[in-house]
């Protein structure tokens, strides 16, 4: 790791340290929440927060982004490259991401432990949460490029039309969101995605529930049976890279400030 990087990283650690803290605050909060008004064991409603795993990325990204604002001069005349930027950026948001899924992970695996709700072996179970883990990790990077996209045409339009930037951008979101959908719909993207099925077991005999469930382009059942669909990984993947090297590009060379 040389010492550009250190840095860099070390200045976006400073900066995001109050998000990094966010999340678990939260989670906590929500976990008294629910048991105060429900009835539903803990290890479901731990497993059911698990989802915020899916938006910490995108959010430290967005959030980082915008502490950048008031000194955008300063971000975009540093002499480190663009990319070099970025990517502390989005590997700090990962690691946020990982930090509080390996914590989330590790509560269940001790809630199971003293219940014993499972015959899965603890390093069984743990091992099937990572797998879980570096999915929605993975499947988290396509929003948060997405949004870092439409963050830098905010930044692009709003030195044309000010405000109304912000409106343009949404009107372009929700636009693009329901092409995607009616392209979802087609023969095409059908063609494009389902493909590469792969079936990982993971041994059976668990009595719980809350590894039922669906996360992104996994599907878990009671048995503990997933498939892993490579083809929608392949054509979001390649998306995120085009958008990210486009919104790369318009950062470095078209934002004005």
């Amino acid at each position: 790791m040389n010492q550009a990087f250190r840095g860099l990283y070390f200045k976006e650690w400073k900066m995001m340290k109050g998000f990094f803290i966010g999340p678990f605050v939260i989670t906590i909060i929500l976990i008294l929440l629910l048991n105060v008004t429900n009835d539903a064991p803990i290890i479901n409603t731990i497993s059911g927060l698990m989802a915020f795993g899916y938006i910490i990325l995108p959010a430290a990204v967005i959030f980082s982004l915008n502490s950048e604002v008031n000194h955008l001069e300063l971000f975009l005349h540093n002499p480190q490259s663009v990319h070099l930027l970025l990517i502390v950026k989005f590997l700090n948001g990962i690691l946020c991401a990982f930090t509080f899924l390996v914590v989330l992970s590790l509560s269940l695996v001790s809630i199971d432990m003293i219940w014993e709700s499972s015959s899965l072996t603890v390093l069984e179970m743990f091992s099937y949460l990572l797998l879980i883990m570096a999915q929605m990790i993975i499947v988290s990077i396509y929003p948060a490029v997405i949004l870092f996209f439409f963050w830098t045409l905010h930044q692009i339009w709003r030195t044309y039309i000010g405000g109304l930037s912000i409106f343009a951008v949404v009107a372009l979101l929700i636009f693009s969101i329901q092409m995607m959908s009616l392209f979802r719909t087609t023969a095409i993207y059908k063609a494009l995605t389902d493909w590469g099925a792969v079936s990982i077991s993971v041994n059976s005999g668990y009595s719980g529930e809350f590894l039922a469930l669906s996360f992104g382009m996994f599907q878990f059942n009671g048995d503990l049976q997933s498939i892993i669909h490579l083809g929608p990984y392949v054509f979001y993947g390649i998306i995120t890279v085009l958008l990210y090297f486009i919104s790369a590009y318009l950062l470095d060379r078209k934002v004005e400030v």
